[in-house]
């Protein structure tokens, strides 16, 4: 199912934005049926060039059109919750990677089941000229909530190592697409699951990034929404998922209840940093804004960027995206805030950080957009309700 919206010809704003750059203007709106929870671009190079985005409702995924058809929203999914009448579900985490190294992306979507309670789920399916399943399943873990996807190369033909940690009871769980024959011949395909770690409190976010550049991708999750316990776990991988102890952890001293986190090449030397918000509550109070630089021995360097009320420096799950959008080398990272500001963090500018625009209705998840060719423009998806906007600035 498609339908059309308003696109680059009229755009009819669903709310009021200031903009505290010039140049930046809203280029595109997309209106979908629901609440909007989660946002994915496939990366350049990709035989598929669009924008994928979750939503919270009935749980559903949709894809947005990002050039042919300016404002074509369509219907790839709908109803992945546990109750589609009278339920709360939402896809609040979606990534594309060619998992199974077929030459093809793969989209996951991850689900949490809000009202009734229930089992979070994965769904994955191939891109290409059509959308093919290949696989869903529903661990059996107390937790609803699952916070982000990271992904560790298997090495051989088998499928990538999918990793997510849970917001409640803090499982870390692994994910497989395997494919086997039977005895019988028959041939089978399916996404497998098991729970590989056990966070000390809740787990609130997940990312797979070689973060201390030793030459080896590490699982980075972080640990919070209690008081005191905020930190971030890293692990090596191993055969059983993941080593039994955390290789590092930064925690801050225990200052803190809750921390969001990315990892990413700031420096636009191939080496990889750390950038948290740290909050003193579970999601409030006061926070704090850190940058590290991590070796295989520990902690190298530790730099404060900004210190405010989390209100408006805290990104939710979704609210934060790393980009080269201005085609210099290195990643810009893009964080948003709920009360509706939208920041970037680019230390070759002056200021380093600064606030693009604020928008009176709230933001909810953003995704920054690579610059796809010299003459391209700074670009990012930042919703709005049940509303996706394309900010662009021309460069």
């Amino acid at each position: 199912m498609s339908f059309h919206h308003e696109h680059d010809d009229v755009v009819r704003l669903p709310c009021n934005i200031q903009f505290y750059e010039s140049g930046w203007t809203v280029h595109r709106v997309h209106r979908l049926p629901e609440e909007v929870s989660a946002i994915v671009e496939v990366p350049d190079g990709s035989p598929t060039d669009r924008v994928y985005v979750g939503t919270s409702g009935v749980g559903s995924v949709y894809r947005l059109s990002s050039s042919a058809l300016p404002g074509v929203v369509t219907t790839l999914a709908s109803g992945l919750g546990d109750r589609y009448q009278h339920g709360t579900c939402a896809v609040n985490c979606l990534a594309v990677r060619d998992i199974d190294c077929d030459g093809t992306p793969e989209l996951l979507a991850g689900t949490c089941q809000i009202q009734p309670t229930g089992r979070p789920r994965l769904y994955v399916w191939s891109l290409g000229e059509s959308m093919i399943p290949r696989g869903a399943v529903r661990p059996d873990i107390a937790s609803s909530w699952s916070h982000g996807l990271g992904f560790v190369p298997s090495g051989n033909p088998a499928s990538d190592a999918i990793f997510s940690t849970y917001c409640g009871y803090g499982e870390i769980v692994e994910y497989r697409l395997a494919q086997a024959p039977s005895e019988s011949g028959y041939r089978f395909e399916s996404l497998g699951w098991r729970q590989v770690g056990q966070l000390p409190a809740s787990g609130e976010a997940t990312q797979t990034a070689d973060i201390d550049n030793d030459g080896d991708v590490d699982v980075c999750v972080a640990t919070g929404f209690s008081v005191g316990k905020a930190a971030i776990h890293v692990y090596s991988p191993s055969s059983t998922g993941i080593e039994s102890r955390p290789k590092h952890i930064v925690d801050e001293g225990g200052r803190f209840g809750n921390v969001r986190f990315l990892v990413t090449d700031m420096a636009g030397d191939g080496t990889q940093e750390l950038l948290a918000w740290w909050c003193t509550e579970l999601a409030g109070g006061d926070c704090e804004i850190v940058r590290y630089r991590l070796g295989p021995l520990g902690l190298i360097h530790r730099e404060v960027l900004g210190r405010g009320l989390a209100e408006l420096l805290w990104p939710a799950d979704g609210q934060m995206s790393a980009a080269d959008t201005d085609r210099d080398g290195s990643a810009e990272v893009w964080f948003a805030t709920g009360t509706g500001n939208l920041w970037r963090y680019d230390p070759r500018r002056y200021p380093a950080l600064s606030q693009v625009c604020q928008v009176e209705n709230g933001i909810g998840p953003i995704c920054a957009s690579d610059a796809r060719s010299e003459h391209s423009a700074s670009a990012i998806y930042v919703a709005c309700r049940e509303f996706v906007l394309l900010l662009r600035r021309e460069e």
